[in-house]
Formats: structure tokens, sequence, C-alpha cells
């Protein structure tokens, strides 16, 4: 039973005008910058620079590391 404590629940994001669940084609081009609209309801959906900024971050970590020291 304790193997049921470290499972990660699978986390999506909610249009915020109408709460429907986004595709992920949706959210790869809202992470991307640019601003889409919800396909549900047709609200445009914009994340927060800083949201934006740790994506690229941790997308790119470890592809600049110089390891030949």
């Amino acid at each position: 039973m304790s193997e049921l404590g470290n499972i990660q629940p699978i986390q999506r994001m909610a249009c915020a005008h109408c709460r429907a669940l986004l595709p992920e084609e949706t959210l790869a081009a809202a992470l991307e910058g640019d601003t889409t609209q919800c396909p549900t309801c047709g609200g445009s959906i914009r994340l927060p620079a800083e949201v934006v900024e740790r994506h690229h971050q941790k997308r790119f970590l470890g592809r600049n590391l110089d390891i030949t020291g």
C-alpha cells in the first residue's frame, strides 16, 4: 500500500473561462508564449511570462553544461 503514496497524478490545465481541460497541442502553443484560443469556448489563453520562462529553463536544463573542466 505504500506504493500508492508515490503515484504522481497527471496534471492538466483548464481554461480560465469555461474550466474545460485543454488538449496537449493547445497547452504546447500556450507554453511557447503565443496567445491561443480554447477549443471549447473560444476564449483567449495566455500563460504568465514566469510560467513560460520556467518551462523553457526546465526544458533546456542540462544541455549547456560544460563538464569538460
